[in-house]
């Protein structure tokens, strides 16, 4: 227990800002943990564990906890910027370095997580092999693309496929940054079960310390009554109009804001013919605390997969990973 605490304590930040006062941002990070252990204590003095958890200030503590001060630093400087309308800056470039990889990312504490330590726990259970091919649909800002493209190296390859045209372009930003424009390539398309042109929501702008808030193609996730037209296409469609041979491909992601099942309804032929794949699928609510997971699981069970790691989550949403069985 004390050997776990100290590990985490001196820890190094989950990311950077300015490689030069990385030391800076780690002495700071450690006197930010010592200063939460110690309100962790307090609160559970006066709450009680179970009040103490439910706190939004608990909450948004722990949050904070994980963010490098630079980070910090640049939200401020930034917003003096804007006060003082000498420009309208919204991103800065942090360095993730456990994945290896560098990002630009708007200056918000959820955008922050987002790009650095969500997921983490998935992401162990997500191993490209050296060589392989991965596609990664909902792609966003390139988290998942660019922890693929490093593992699969230069010899595989990664598909990124993103419908919103912002993130799109935040997703090549991303992907030029890290020198990784060789192997991957990317789509500016909805995947879903049919060619069409599909309406696509469009997030109202985020507040400084606001959540991130994604797209969708389904009306029911749609978080504002924005919405813009985009293409939409099987991911059958994409791979085979790009030359891409559906054998080859060895792990799909699928993180398209309740849109699962209709992607796998068209993606039947990767599905069928396919020999060794494994999909990550995260599994989202569609409205009033419903999720597609019986009829994914059935849709997958028929071609043989079968699930290898499952996380709920208390709003009934998940990620599972499952794995096509080899027939003897």
């Amino acid at each position: 227990m004390k050997s776990s605490l100290s590990s985490w304590l001196l820890a190094e930040p989950s990311a950077y800002t300015i490689p030069s006062i990385m030391i800076l941002d780690k002495a700071l990070i450690i006197l930010s943990r010592v200063f939460f252990i110690a309100m962790r204590i307090f609160l559970r003095i006066i709450l009680g564990k179970r009040k103490r958890e439910k706190s939004q200030f608990y909450h948004r503590l722990h949050v904070r906890v994980n963010i490098s001060f630079s980070f910090y630093f640049f939200m401020f400087l930034y917003k003096i910027i804007r006060i003082l309308r000498l420009g309208n800056p919204s991103l800065v470039k942090i360095i993730v370095p456990k994945y290896n990889y560098k990002v630009y990312c708007p200056l918000t504490e959820d955008d922050y997580n987002h790009m650095t330590i969500r997921e983490d726990d998935i992401i162990e259970n997500f191993q490209p092999k050296d060589g392989g091919i991965v596609v990664d649909l909902g792609a966003h800002y390139g988290r998942y693309t660019l922890i693929a493209a490093k593992r699969v190296g230069s010899k595989g390859k990664v598909i990124a496929i993103e419908a919103d045209p912002k993130n799109f372009d935040m997703l090549n930003k991303n992907i030029k940054l890290n020198e990784l424009s060789e192997n991957v390539t990317t789509f500016n398309y909805a995947a879903s079960s049919n060619k069409s042109k599909v309406k696509l929501s469009i997030p109202e702008e985020k507040k400084s310390a606001g959540h991130t808030i994604y797209s969708s193609i389904i009306p029911s996730r749609a978080p504002t009554e924005k919405f813009i037209e985009v293409n939409a296409n099987t991911l059958d469609n994409l791979l085979y109009e790009n030359e891409i041979s559906v054998e080859q491909v060895d792990w799909i992601k699928i993180d398209v804001e309740g849109a699962e099942l209709e992607v796998l309804r068209g993606a039947t032929n990767i599905l069928s013919k396919s020999k060794d794949i494994a999909l990550l699928i995260e599994i989202h609510d569609i409205g009033n605390g419903k999720t597609l997971y019986e009829p994914i699981i059935d849709l997958l069970y028929n071609y043989n997969f079968k699930k290898e790691f499952e996380k709920v989550y208390e709003s009934g949403e998940r990620h599972i990973i499952v794995r096509k069985q080899q027939q003897l």
